[in-house]
């Protein structure tokens, strides 16, 4: 099954959690506005777990689309879209 995303707004960040019911995330990634893939590092710094936090500054991606992508150890995609108030 492929990773589930959530975000939320905390201040200046959007604080996306990951999860994935069988194995660890392996990668997470965001594009705004359909541009380059920018890779995401977790808040506690390395993606060893099946649930994973990840902020980025809503500063730098306001105005803007942005979807979530994570790639779990299986090769499993998931994307969300990213709504910002």
């Amino acid at each position: 099954t492929p990773p589930s995303i959530t975000a939320t707004n905390e201040g200046d960040d959007i604080v996306i959690h990951v999860s994935d019911k069988r194995s660890p995330i392996g990668k997470v990634e965001y594009s705004a506005d359909a541009e380059k893939w920018i890779r995401l590092t977790p808040v506690d710094g390395i993606g060893d777990s099946p649930s994973e936090t990840y902020r980025i500054k809503r500063s730098a991606v306001a105005g803007k689309f942005v979807i979530v992508r994570a790639v779990d150890a299986f090769f499993n995609v998931g994307t969300e879209s990213i709504a910002l108030p």
